[in-house]
């Protein structure tokens, strides 16, 4: 119960803030959202490069062989 009073106390005065001091600033403005946008950016190139690294290496199972033994598996004629 106490923690919902504390965010029903501090929502207000963060939505006051961010109207009043964030909505009239651009990007070049605000370092932190400069940091926060290139670091996103590497984390996905990052990503799209271990994937497509990665990629190659992935391969289908062999032609009739299962993952698992207790099923009928299909085989591709």
């Amino acid at each position: 119960m106490d923690l919902l009073c504390g965010v029903m106390a501090t929502d207000p005065a963060a939505n006051w803030y961010a109207v009043r001091y964030l909505r009239h600033t651009g990007f070049a403005d605000s370092p932190g959202l400069q940091r926060l946008t290139a670091f996103t950016v590497l984390v996905l190139v990052l990503v799209l490069v271990l994937v497509l690294v990665t990629a190659s290496f992935v391969r289908p199972w062999p032609a009739g062989r299962c993952w698992r033994a207790s099923r009928n598996c299909f085989v591709p004629p």
